[in-house]
């Protein structure tokens, strides 16, 4: 299967200048990788499979011209694809290790994307909560335990805004655990999406909250 056809079996009207970004950041991907271990995946097949397409899967929940925060978004996943596919979206990357900032930076800069940033800390970091302000949309791929993610992501979210967790095929009993924090930051389910990867078909889901 041709790694670009990944794209199109998650996004099937994705734009041929789109799949050219995207096998850009490939390649700076594979080669930054070689000396500052991104990412434990080396093949182009899995890097489409586990870092695009699952990146893209998200972009149908985000409301068009959106504010949305990445949080520990690690060599940029899943908000560089999102940003990629989407041009209307405003995007600020959170991570805290310099290495995986500075490539987050390097590909927006080579890639020439606008409306998209990259700010190194920590999440849970009240001051720069403060600073960062309140988000339409909060996301993050298994960057944190689910109950972790819900207090967290709750303090960058706007009311009625949304908060999007990427979780695996345990998510049943890692949501059930996350009731408490669900009830503690003011949040309900508003969607759940289950997903299988288009070549490696492992099971994912979405889980979409929304801030009351």
């Amino acid at each position: 299967m041709e790694k670009t056809r990944l794209l199109m079996d998650v996004c099937p009207n994705i734009s041929g200048d789109r799949v050219m970004l995207f096998e850009q950041y490939l390649g700076f991907l594979l080669k930054w990788n070689r000396s500052h271990n991104l990412t434990s995946l080396n093949d182009p097949m899995e890097v489409y499979d586990k870092h695009f397409a699952d990146s893209i899967v998200p972009a149908q929940f985000i409301p068009y011209g959106c504010r949305l925060i990445d949080i520990g978004t690690g060599a940029g996943f899943p908000g560089l694809p999102i940003k990629i596919l989407r041009d209307d979206l405003d995007v600020t990357l959170l991570e805290t290790t310099q290495k995986k900032v500075s490539f987050c930076a390097y590909v927006i800069t080579e890639l020439g994307l606008k409306g998209v940033r990259v700010v190194r800390g920590r999440g849970e970091d009240k001051e720069l909560m403060r600073r960062l302000g309140r988000f339409d949309v909060v996301i993050s791929r298994a960057a944190f335990k689910l109950p972790v993610y819900l207090g967290i992501g709750a303090g960058y979210l706007k009311k009625g805004g949304r908060l999007i967790a990427m979780v695996g095929a345990t998510w049943p009993d890692e949501l059930d655990k996350a009731l408490p924090a669900l009830m503690d930051n003011g949040l309900k389910i508003i969607d759940i999406q289950r997903y299988s990867l288009p070549f490696s078909k492992s099971d994912r889901a979405l889980i979409v909250f929304e801030r009351k």
